[in-house]
């Protein structure tokens, strides 16, 4: 049977007769009594959000800019009318275990996707996204040969890859 020092952790190896006794360690001289080890139960953290963004406004101006443009038509207030929903009907949530997308207005859609099956991490930034600091971000992972997720119009595109991929370190 295995036993510890509970001071400085050396461990002994001992016949089970001497359980309930009181040994010294010859390590640290500490006296304590030889009892069965506990186990150790892992305990995880509770899920916590890091962060939850929409997609940029910047990222939809050629739809606002076509739409206040037009706006003297029904084709204005269709292009300003669909940049808002695309753009407050689109919810990036990153915590500390999974990474969920939510779209939709009237027809919604949810995927998620664990940290821990996050294989690979890609950035696509356009021209016009770089201008703006936006970009898409797009992640596999071992259950598909594609792209799991993408995440369009992202402010900071490389600072939420680089806390992806930190998430993905301690997993």
């Amino acid at each position: 049977m295995n036993i510890s020092c509970p001071n400085c952790g050396q461990k002994y190896e001992v016949d089970s007769s001497i359980l309930g006794q009181n040994v010294e360690c010859e390590s640290c001289g500490t006296n304590f009594i030889a009892n069965i080890p506990k186990l150790q139960v892992k305990r995880e953290q509770p899920e916590r959000t890091i962060f939850q963004i929409h997609p940029s406004g910047l990222y939809f101006f050629w739809d606002y800019f076509f739409g206040i443009l037009l706006l003297i038509g029904i084709v204005g207030i269709v292009f300003i009318a669909r940049a808002l929903i695309n753009q407050f009907c689109t919810k990036y949530t990153v915590t500390t275990r999974r990474i969920i997308v939510e779209t939709g207005w009237l027809n919604k859609h949810h995927t998620e996707v664990w940290i821990k099956d996050i294989r690979g991490a890609s950035l696509e930034i356009s021209i016009w996204e770089g201008l703006i600091d936006t970009g898409t971000i797009a992640l596999g992972t071992a259950a598909t040969a594609g792209v799991e997720i993408k995440m369009v119009g992202v402010e900071k595109p490389q600072a939420v890859v680089q806390t992806i991929n930190g998430l993905r370190g301690n997993v």
